[in-house]
């Protein structure tokens, strides 16, 4: 049976989001992908660090559509909330270079586990690969929660 990074891969490079919501499919890989993580030794810090760096874009995109609604009340709230985080979108993909440099840090330290650590990176790069939309970007958030409260679980 292949790693649990490569079969969750396979889905997310299909999609994780369906009709605005998370794959049912792949919440259920969450709980076994969160043991792998747990298991390389990679600590709930790092992954809730990346968390919330999205949460941090998130607040940014809330920011300028208040901003701008407040300086125009007639302006239509989906589709400033559509602008908005089009000028984020720049944000989320540069968030590749900081998951890029967590992992190749514990790549560097912790040899035997390379592939794993190389599926972990993929899995997050193919997740912000496929953030279209704002709905896949907070479908991501709570794939990320998901993780992380798995994690706790399993401590």
């Amino acid at each position: 049976m292949g790693s649990v990074f490569s079969e969750i891969n396979t889905m997310i490079k299909k999609g994780f989001m369906e009709n605005g919501k998370l794959k049912i499919e792949v919440i259920d890989k969450i709980d076994y992908l969160s043991d792998k993580i747990n298991k390389l030794k990679i600590s709930n810090s790092s992954i809730r660090k990346i968390y919330d760096n999205l949460k941090d874009i998130e607040l940014k995109v809330n920011k300028q559509v208040l901003r701008n609604l407040s300086e125009n009340e007639q302006i239509d709230f989906d589709e400033e909330e559509k602008k908005a985080f089009k000028e984020i979108k720049v944000d989320i993909k540069l968030m590749k270079s900081k998951i890029n440099y967590i992992l190749e840090r514990k790549i560097e330290n912790e040899k035997k586990n390379k592939y794993e650590y190389i599926n972990l990176k993929n899995f997050l790069s193919n997740c912000l690969n496929k953030i279209e939309t704002k709905e896949d970007f907070k479908g991501f958030l709570d794939l990320l929660e998901c993780i992380i409260g798995y994690m706790k679980d399993q401590l």
